[in-house]
């Protein structure tokens, strides 16, 4: 392997001749045309762009600055958020090896992309021209340039990195782990397994789905151990099994490398991955396997993908014993069989998984051509083939090429070129009355949930227009059935609501219950949208959406929050993923504080603005036979009479034996429970009323429930993640 192998005719003499002497020559030379080219791409792509980056596209972008200005206010709290954040979706990791040319080249946009291409695409490439010169006979320098530069000529290499993700620094660490297993296959050294452990655990700190490209990984290694005891036992069973034991040895030093790596850094996460079910919470995003073959195949190109599978065949037939090169194969068949049939999910990041097999399958089918071509046609093929990786490269990143949606236009890669918005414009308005409608504290409730139009669409469009101003105060609205909540919460927080008509959805409808139920209570007039009125501003999309804006005129009454939540339940059955399960209607005038609109679980009893005797009442969702609810009084005036705190199901049943009424006095009972629940008891009313009107009484009933020992540890685990500085 990496030897140089030449096919009499065949013009290599020139790259042999060369030699060892002048590979370091070679070597600076192409990193300093690589950091150029990358540079280059990005600023030609980046100043092409007239978009507002949204959601997952600008969360690095802020996470990085976040820690830039912490950094240079106070490292310890810098490196404190840092590893607090290793339990989170989006961590900090990312940001650390950002920081030094964020301090040189600024916080421009322009600025990250030309700084995630420095750090994340140039290592890659450069790991995968490694994978390449340990895999793949030829003049290494050669075979490893070529590499680099198929790397670097797959879309899918920039996509992710040009939309602001960072993902490829956990694709380049999957590559020096490959790197170093094709190199030493029987692992002979023994810092290489541990040192394979710890670039997997790394790679799943930096971005946690790429676990699955560990997975993926060790399972080929596993494989490869059983393919080679099995070809050695038809020899020698005896000396087969005692090889066989070392390698299982060899193979459980990588599991030590990567646990010890693993809990010392991302403990936190282990506690967050024990107690979430992702499968479910992400069961949303999930398209069948026939889908994502599809999505894989047309992203890259179909025509990429066949000749990278071609190189591997081609190769395998040419050279028998290129374990390493079959190494990456089995691997890359294996990842995609995972992601196919488990993990399921479309996006422009998670396509990064998949270049560096891609890419040796594709180096490995030039290198194949050009021993075996004739000398006469070895220059013409390789030519041919590198144009059309070219070609590809320019329908992957641009408009030149037609994504006209043919069976054709898959051959290539499927188009991602530089957005641009053409109602840029018209966001900027929506933003601007926004601003004048709600200042910076009633809270926005925006409806949408695709790239175009969202609650973070309208965020960006704020920070870009509002020059030193305050920021919008815009809630978080739920998007998915399985992942987020129930709207009720944001839309009794609402003093603004925005709705888009008609609703676009990225997903299919009956995943997204949560967002039709929002817009079809304000584009039909139901009676929860009666606390609003409409406004007279309209504001039209590039796909034709019409945004209208509503405007709060009173609370929410609890008749109407009861329905509305009877009606949400059509729409969304199964309750969702992310549910929490106190909401408070009505009472006590208080700003909501949380984006996402909550209210402690906490009745108040009082006189509001106009002296009127009020209280809050309170929502459990999803009560069950294990849910249990401690509820205790504080009563500020001891002369009071007293409280009584009733409990009934909005939409199901309370067994028989289950206390219903609470009689709390400051002279008497300030403690009670409730439990002995009705497996269906569903959705629960606490409501609190005065023991006697002409001694009312100021107090605050505090509630804490237990529905499971897990739903325990779950709050301990996002009262821990609040703990953040």
């Amino acid at each position: 392997m990496g030897g140089e192998v030449a096919t009499a005719g065949v013009p290599v003499r020139g790259i042999r001749a060369a030699g060892p002497r002048w590979a370091w020559a070679i070597h600076v030379l192409g990193v300093a045309i690589l950091i150029i080219g990358v540079i280059a791409l990005t600023y030609v792509y980046v100043s092409a762009e007239h978009t507002l980056y949204t959601w997952d596209f600008h969360e690095y972008t802020t996470r990085l600055q976040t820690t830039y200005t912490d950094l240079t206010r106070s490292p310890l709290t810098a490196f404190v958020k840092i590893y607090l954040s290793t339990s989170q979706e989006y961590n900090l990791l990312p940001a650390v090896p950002m920081l030094p040319l964020r301090l040189i080249l600024g916080g421009s946009r322009l600025a990250f992309e030309i700084n995630t291409g420095l750090v994340f695409v140039v290592p890659f490439g450069l790991s995968v021209g490694w994978i390449a010169s340990r895999t793949i006979s030829g003049p290494r320098p050669a075979v490893f340039w070529t590499a680099v530069l198929v790397a670097l000529a797959t879309p899918y290499t920039w996509v992710a990195i040009l939309r602001g993700f960072v993902d490829l620094g956990a694709a380049a660490l999957i590559a020096m782990a490959i790197g170093l297993y094709v190199g030493d296959p029987r692992l002979t050294r023994l810092w290489r397994p541990l040192a394979i452990g710890v670039l997997l655990a790394a790679a799943v700190l930096f971005r946690r789905p790429f676990a699955y490209d560990g997975i993926a990984l060790c399972a080929a290694i596993g494989l490869m151990v059983l393919v080679r005891a099995g070809v050695a036992a038809r020899t020698d069973p005896r000396v087969a099994v005692r090889a066989l034991g070392g390698d299982l040895l060899r193979v459980g030093l990588i599991a030590v490398g990567g646990l010890v790596t693993f809990v010392a850094i991302g403990h936190r996460l282990l506690g967050r991955l024990l107690l979430e079910d992702y499968g479910t919470l992400y069961q949303g995003y999930v398209r069948d396997a026939a889908n994502v073959i599809g999505w894989l195949g047309s992203g890259y190109g179909w025509l990429s993908v066949v000749l990278a599978v071609v190189g591997f065949v081609v190769s395998w037939r040419i050279t028998k014993g290129n374990e390493g090169l079959h190494f990456v194969a089995l691997y890359g068949a294996i990842l995609v069989a995972l992601w196919a049939s488990v993990v399921g999910q479309e996006d422009v990041h998670y396509a990064a998984h998949f270049v560096a097999p891609v890419a040796i399958g594709l180096t490995a089918l030039a290198w194949a051509i050009w021993r075996a071509a004739l000398s006469r046609v070895a220059v013409p093929a390789t030519a041919a083939l590198s144009l059309v990786l070219v070609v590809n490269l320019v329908a992957g990143l641009s408009t030149l090429v037609p994504g006209n949606g043919s069976i054709a236009r898959t051959l290539l890669a499927a188009p991602n070129p530089p957005l641009i918005r053409t109602d840029y414009d018209e966001m900027i308005r929506l933003a601007g009355d926004l601003r004048r409608v709600a200042g910076s504290d009633a809270p926005v409730l925006v409806i949408g949930s695709t790239d175009g139009f969202s609650d973070d669409t309208i965020v960006i469009a704020d920070e870009v227009s509002r020059g030193d101003a305050q920021p919008l105060f815009v809630l978080t609205s739920p998007h998915v059935d399985s992942r987020d909540r129930y709207p009720l919460t944001v839309l009794l927080a609402a003093s603004v609501v925005v709705l888009p008509d008609p609703l676009p959805l990225p997903l299919a409808p009956d995943r997204q219950g949560v967002q039709r139920v929002m817009h079809d209570f304000f584009a039909s007039s139901s009676p929860i949208a009666d606390a609003f009125r409409p406004l007279p501003a309209a504001y039209l999309l590039e796909d034709g959406t019409r945004v209208r804006l509503f405007e709060r005129t009173r609370p929410t009454t609890l008749a109407e929050a009861t329905a509305a939540l009877a009606t949400i339940r059509t729409y969304t059955p199964q309750v969702p993923g992310g549910q929490e399960p106190w909401i408070s209607v009505g009472g006590l005038e208080s700003p909501v504080q949380s984006a996402s609109g909550d209210r402690p679980s906490i009745i108040d009893t009082g006189r509001d603005s106009d002296g009127r005797w009020v209280a809050n009442d309170l929502i459990y969702v999803d009560a069950g036979t294990s849910t249990e609810i401690d509820g205790t009084a504080e009563f500020l005036d001891r002369s009071c009479a007293g409280v009584v705190v009733t409990l009934s199901s909005i939409d199901g049943t309370l067994s028989a034996g289950t206390t219903t009424r609470f009689e709390l006095a400051p002279d008497g009972p300030t403690t009670f429970q409730i439990d002995g629940l009705d497996e269906k008891a569903d959705d629960l009313l606490i409501a609190p009323e005065q023991l006697d009107s002409a001694r009312p009484c100021v107090a605050r009933i505090t509630f804490a429930a237990s529905a499971s020992a897990k739903s325990s540890a779950k709050s301990l685990l996002v009262d821990d993640q609040q703990s953040a500085p």
